[in-house]
């Protein structure tokens, strides 16, 4: 491992979840078994236009 304990933790934090989301675009590259209705891009803006709208309503 490259980390030290001088690395900002948010740094760390986002290189990790980097890494991640690529993992998650490879995958809805090559596809995904017939059993999946969405991908993960599809659940993540199902759920943060739902987020928005019930952030909507409590200001509204």
């Amino acid at each position: 491992e490259l980390r030290t304990d001088n690395d900002p933790p948010e740094v760390v934090a986002m290189l990790k979840r980097r890494t991640q989301e690529r993992g998650l675009a490879a995958w809805e590259r090559l596809g995904r078994p017939s059993a999946e209705t969405a991908t993960p891009s599809e659940r993540y803006a199902r759920l943060r236009l739902a987020m928005l709208e019930a952030e909507r309503a409590k200001v509204l």
